[in-house]
């Protein structure tokens, strides 16, 4: 799995926003060389590793914050037993620090 996706997958919110905003700030540009004035993963997201993987059926899908923060409330109630590795699951950041 990719580093960038692994990042993103830290939390559901922070999930949930890459899938709704991937496509709205495309940049031709490797990770690590967005423009200035944008901030990677926020608004600016580098061009796909490999473009013929990369899933076209998600990626702008338009989600307000508050859709979003519904989206994470019901996969909060989806139980298997798992308990995730990572201490701050429920908060995004804005980034992988």
């Amino acid at each position: 799995m990719k580093p960038a996706l692994l990042c993103w997958k830290k939390s559901r919110l922070g999930l949930t926003h890459f899938y709704s905003t991937r496509d709205v700030y495309p940049f031709d540009v490797e990770s690590g060389h967005c423009p200035a004035g944008t901030k990677e993963k926020v608004n600016c997201r580098p061009a796909p590793e490999v473009p013929q993987t990369k899933d076209m059926t998600v990626g702008k899908l338009g989600l307000t914050p508050t859709e979003q923060d519904q989206i994470v409330a019901f996969l909060k109630t989806l139980t298997d037993g798992f308990t995730t590795p990572y201490p701050d699951s429920n908060t995004f950041t804005g980034s992988c620090s």
